[in-house]
């Protein structure tokens, strides 16, 4: 009988660089918070490889996709990665608000908004949350660059975003993005260091 998933009820989606998974152990980390069964995170850390060995040859700068479904059956894909289109700050807004939708299930948000006013750094994320993958390279580097920034749990609509100097979403799936009309030196740094990351896996 040919397997078939049933409805997910939770979807990752983790970005490659050279057919490599730049962030494999933070990815994992997350993906044992959301409250999956561990023998799930097992299958996870084996099938990488063989995944990535059979898929990201086509793709090798795409995204792996992890599948959960309802019964906690599990799949894992390698597809291209696509830019997002719109970054405005609305649609970075959006991205984000659904982002905390789903840690309100998982405990983990897979993307989070960034906002600097007047120097100071604010990341909507509320602190009893575990961080995805991103969320938490983002966090370290602002610590590796003697940075200070807070959480806020509520995310800032987009008339108080549009007042803010840099506005910049952290995704496990794109990276450090800034919103259009928003990119400051924060911003340049957050996504300077993500993109070496990528090119250190050439």
């Amino acid at each position: 009988m040919a397997f078939e998933l049933g409805t997910p009820s939770l979807i990752c989606r983790w970005r490659l660089a050279n057919g490599g998974l730049p962030l494999e152990n933070r990815h994992l980390r997350a993906f044992s918070q959301r409250g999956v069964d561990p023998a799930l995170v097992s299958w996870a850390k084996q099938h990488i490889e063989w995944t990535l060995s059979d898929g990201a040859a086509g793709n090798p700068d795409g995204v792996l996709m992890v599948v959960v479904d309802e019964e906690g059956q599990a799949a894992m894909s390698v597809g291209p990665y696509k830019a997002l289109g719109d970054t405005s700050i609305n649609a970075l807004l959006q991205r984000a608000m659904q982002a905390q939708t789903e840690a309100s299930r998982t405990g983990v948000a897979p993307e989070t908004l960034w906002a600097v006013t007047a120097g100071q750094i604010t990341s909507y994320l509320d602190p009893a949350e575990k961080l995805a993958g991103a969320s938490s390279l983002v966090s370290d580097l602002m610590v590796a660059h003697h940075l200070q920034f807070t959480y806020e749990a509520q995310i800032s609509d987009a008339q108080a975003l549009a007042a803010a100097d840099e506005v910049f979403l952290v995704s496990d799936e794109h990276g450090v993005v800034a919103a259009a009309g928003k990119l400051g030196k924060y911003a340049k740094q957050m996504v300077a260091d993500y993109q070496k990351l990528l090119a250190s896996f050439s």
